[in-house]
């Protein structure tokens, strides 16, 4: 049969399967644009090649004038689903539709093939428009979890490396891997509801900020009204549809600014970026400090004690000498910079105490070397700026004391940027 026939043959299969795949995953559109859980997971469609087709029929003795009404899976849809409770809701979807009609199905997943095979199989009849007139299309529909087809997927190549005949041995290995699938599916679907839940609620936040079209630019005449707004742009990618995600210390930056409230790490922070002795490449460094490990020292007492550290009303306070202090913050604050320090080191209290317990003298502050009185992180940054006030020239002085003059009518309150790109329209409703 030449090569135009065959494309002919098999047009009106393509046509089947495209619209069949437009049409599922409409379905799948139809739901998460309803904030609901969707059974189908994805969509995929394939017409067999030429070769393919012809092989089969040679393996089943089909002449080729006999192929179309004896080959039904010439055109194929797969639809993936997360629980296998989703094939069977999908199955429903499937018969109670108008536009295809049900000739047969087969259950391999309550009925195991012997090779560990699980999948379920519709056959419908679809049909299509042509330039040359209606035809009906016989399509399979195959049914499966993620593991299900990642498992037929992985079979099917060995049935193609082995010419369909896969040593026993392999075999074996193959019919293992299906049970322990089984035993997967049957876990995941032991926290369907929490699994579902968790997605809708991700899934109706992403919807509410995609349906923004287009934003106003906004005019605060009160800079803290606009904090919330620039504490959404950064809270997370939302599905790619936000912009820049803060890290723990951005965050804990912003709310300090924002809400007046410093952490335990920012104090400590603070503090090493006042001081001369703290090297200037370990104060570029802070930025990138993961406070998250920095927080779980300062939470242990015995990393405080030993440190000459103490919390009052969530402020650091000390009654050791400033220069003591710093030699032990110095230390932890390198460590945690280092790529290789692992959160494992100090996960736990006693691994906390195994840490500062293998501190050198020189890197422990002499807890004996007390200062007059207590003092707290803000004494010394005030203490710091106040020197450095002084030391500077009287005309420098003069300069900063000036305030700025007012800009007046930068930019009309009534003003409305309408913005081109549309991840910038997407952010935030």
């Amino acid at each position: 049969m030449e090569i135009q026939m065959w494309k002919e043959i098999l047009t009106p299969y393509d046509l089947a399967v495209e619209e069949l795949q437009i049409k599922f995953n409409h379905i799948v559109k139809e739901y998460r644009q309803a904030g609901v859980y969707s059974p189908i997971e994805q969509v995929l469609g394939r017409v067999k090649s030429i070769s393919s087709i012809i092989q089969k029929a040679q393996r089943r003795g089909i002449p080729i004038d006999k192929i179309q009404k004896n080959i039904l899976d010439i055109a194929g849809i797969r639809i993936i689903c997360q629980f296998t409770e989703d094939i069977y809701t999908v199955v429903k979807l499937i018969k109670k539709r108008k536009d295809m009609t049900v000739i047969s199905e087969k259950d391999y997943i309550r009925n195991i093939k012997e090779s560990g095979y699980r999948s379920y199989h519709i056959i419908v009849h679809y049909e299509v428009e042509t330039v040359k007139g209606t035809s009906v299309i016989p399509v399979e529909i195959q049914i499966r979890t993620l593991g299900m087809n990642f498992w037929a997927i992985i079979e099917h190549s060995l049935q193609y490396k082995y010419d369909g005949e896969i040593p026993l041995h392999v075999r074996e290995r193959l019919n293992a891997a299906s049970g322990a699938l089984i035993t997967l599916d049957n876990e995941m679907s032991s926290i369907h509801d929490e699994i579902i839940n968790s997605q809708t609620y991700f899934m109706v936040k992403a919807n509410i900020v995609s349906e923004l079209k287009s934003i106003s630019c906004a005019v605060f005449e009160n800079p803290a009204e606009a904090d919330i707004w620039i504490k959404r742009k950064h809270s997370g990618e939302l599905n790619g549809v936000g912009t820049v995600t803060w890290n723990a210390q951005q965050k804990q930056r912003f709310e300090e600014k924002t809400e007046g409230k410093s952490s335990i790490p920012l104090q400590i922070i603070t503090l090493l970026r006042s001081q001369d002795n703290v090297p200037e490449d370990i104060k570029d460094s802070l930025s990138k400090l993961n406070i998250t490990n920095l927080q779980r020292l300062m939470s242990d007492p015995y990393v405080r004690e030993h440190l000459g550290l103490e919390i009052n009303n969530g402020t650091l306070v000390s009654k050791i000498q400033v220069s003591e202090v710093i030699k032990g913050l110095l230390k932890v604050v390198t460590d945690i910079l280092n790529p290789e320090f692992k959160v494992a080191d100090i996960y736990n209290r006693e691994k906390r105490k195994q840490y500062i317990d293998s501190f050198s003298k020189d890197q422990k502050p002499d807890l004996s070397n007390e200062t007059s009185e207590q003092w707290g992180i803000q004494d010394i940054v005030n203490e710091d700026e106040k020197s450095q006030i002084n030391n500077e020239p009287k005309d420098s002085q003069k300069n900063k004391s000036k305030k700025p003059k007012t800009r007046v009518g930068l930019v009309p309150k009534n003003l409305v940027l309408h913005i081109n790109n549309p991840k910038l329209n997407k952010i935030f409703a």
